[in-house]
């Protein structure tokens, strides 16, 4: 991939707590980083074949201009081969290198909260730092589980063939909610990841993964990290351009990171397997500190009038859920929703002030090309809305349990679902 003059070095992680040899042109920076970024591929799965091009981006913005004082350490976990923990540095021609601190056994899970809260205790002991931060890539479905068969995933399955997952643990997931991260057959939902990531380590937690800018998943997280950047929509196999995003991480600049992911999809991204451009791209920064004066502002208009939003015409209401199915769609934006249930009188205009000044409060690069994308170019669709948060809607219809599985059930029963209409 480059071009390097070799010779043996000592790599020594952080204040020289590890060393290994390695045959590599890499830059020694001893002592503490003033921050490290934790890039968690779980790539196990179809997206495979997406993983040595993102480790590809990884090295090409980590340039000597771009890094500082500072780490890159990715866990490594592709179909074929064990998972691995590789820093990435600037090597002695400026230009990005990885080397392996770590190579785990067949042991290791992925999509575990052992297995992530051991590569993050890893990381810290290899690649110390003042800060941390943290992108976790791999598939995701907002807070709906993978046994839902309201999920994208289970929407192109008969719904008849639609079977609860099989849990890590050996038990049943039919109605836990929030999935993210496969490694094979295992997944995880977003109350695992949440207690992989307790005590808060990351002031910042990236999702290169679909639908995860939600308010449940946003309000899961609020005492796990300070910030999600995230998508509400499809994110391509290449994800976020790493490249272009690392000097933003490095200089804490979370609305840039945004920028960057949204200009490069409108602008520049050109799929080499198709020579085709993909301009689709939505994406914000989430406040997660402040979910909780969200979800009060939510609460105080919405829980007396649950039944209006039961009752309420969707129609109309920027969704992100593209699937044509006999019931209705799933994923809704925030803003828009108020906005319409105020239009069809459920709220006052005063009340819609309210969520939105609270929501206002909590987004931040906010960016929306005018066109989504689920799966192909054969399945795009107008973007008129996009305040920087979706949400469910717990419609009636959503009472009558699908294949056993209650939706609106599961949804109170999220962090989010009980602070806004919980007792």
């Amino acid at each position: 991939m480059k071009q390097f003059f070799r010779f043996w070095a000592v790599v020594f992680a952080g204040a020289l707590l590890t060393v290994s040899c390695v045959q590599e042109d890499f830059e020694i920076m001893p002592g503490q980083a003033e921050r490290t970024y934790f890039v968690y591929i779980a790539f196990n799965n179809n997206l495979s074949f997406y993983g040595p091009r993102n480790l590809a981006a990884l090295q090409r913005g980590a340039t000597r201009a771009n890094m500082g004082n500072n780490n890159i350490v990715v866990y490594y976990a592709v179909s074929g081969e064990y998972p691995k923990l590789l820093l990435i540095k600037p090597g002695l021609n400026g230009q990005g290198q990885k080397v392996t601190l770590k190579t785990y056994d067949g042991t290791q899970r992925t999509a575990t909260v052992a297995g992530m809260k051991q590569a993050i205790a890893d990381m810290m002991e290899l690649a110390p730092a003042q800060k941390y931060c943290m992108t976790i890539s791999s598939h995701g479905m907002g807070w709906q589980d993978k046994s839902s068969p309201y999920t994208l995933l289970q929407r192109q399955r008969s719904l008849e063939s639609a079977v609860p997952l099989t849990r890590t643990d050996g038990g049943i997931e039919a109605a836990v909610t929030r999935y993210v991260v496969q490694d094979g057959s295992d997944w995880m939902n977003m109350d695992m990841i949440v207690e992989a990531l307790t005590p808060k380590v990351f002031d910042m937690v990236n999702f290169d993964a679909c639908n995860m800018a939600c308010v449940e998943v946003a309000h899961a997280l609020r005492d796990a990290t300070d910030y999600l950047v995230g998508s509400p929509t499809e994110v391509m196999g290449d994800g976020f351009p790493y490249e272009r995003t690392i000097s933003r991480i490095f200089r804490d600049d979370w609305d840039g990171m945004c920028w960057e992911y949204y200009n490069f999809y409108l602008n520049d991204y050109v799929l080499d397997t198709d020579n085709e451009t993909y301009p689709y791209a939505q994406v914000a920064c989430i406040d997660c500190s402040k979910m909780d004066e969200l979800a009060l502002a939510m609460r105080t208009v919405l829980k007396p009038k649950l039944n209006t939003v039961k009752t309420m015409s969707v129609a109309g209401i920027q969704y992100f859920d593209t699937r044509k199915t006999a019931y209705p769609q799933t994923v809704f934006d925030l803003g828009d929703f108020a906005a319409k249930l105020q239009a069809q009188g459920g709220i006052s205009g005063s009340e819609l002030n309210a969520i939105n000044e609270a929501l206002g409060g909590v987004v931040s690069g906010v960016y929306t090309t005018p066109q989504g994308i689920w799966g192909s170019k054969l399945n795009l669709y107008p973007i008129n809305a996009w305040s920087g948060l979706t949400t469910f809607i717990p419609l009636a219809a959503f009472d009558t349990p699908r294949n056993g599985y209650n939706l609106n059930e599961a949804y109170f029963a999220t962090s989010w679902g009980r602070a806004v209409y919980g007792d």
